[in-house]
């Protein structure tokens, strides 16, 4: 019973570390598409306020914040999985790995989901 405890807490954590990722992504994404051929009104207000960021630049913060979290949680998962000795879960390593080259945000996203689902899986078991 406490094996099956000390494994379920690293995972569910990654698996926070991942969703957090996943909503980073949603926002860049959806702050890019909200601007795209209009004026860019988070540099307008912002230029107000005395610092001036480009919606284009406040995604750059969101992707690269969701891409620190994936790391995070590829470090809580290769010390999981070296205890466990689990190919679904090195599984789930390679293909967070690879996520990190993919440049499309769709493709990123419906991966990164994806993954999530498959994490979910063995917190749930």
């Amino acid at each position: 019973m406490i094996l099956f405890w000390k494994r379920e807490k690293p995972l569910a954590k990654a698996l926070e570390f991942l969703e957090r990722a996943l909503a980073k992504v949603k926002i860049s994404k959806n702050i890019v598409e909200s601007s795209r051929g209009k004026v860019d009104k988070t540099l307008i207000l912002s230029a107000f306020s005395g610092f001036p960021v480009s919606s284009r630049a406040m995604a750059s913060v969101y992707f690269s914040s969701a891409l620190g979290d994936i790391k995070k949680a590829i470090k809580i998962l290769n010390k999981t999985s070296k205890s466990m000795y689990d190919s679904g879960i090195s599984e789930i390593i390679s293909s967070l790995k690879s996520l990190e080259k993919e440049e499309n945000a769709e493709v990123f996203e419906r991966k990164l989901e994806a993954i999530i689902d498959k994490l979910r899986f063995f917190v749930r078991v």
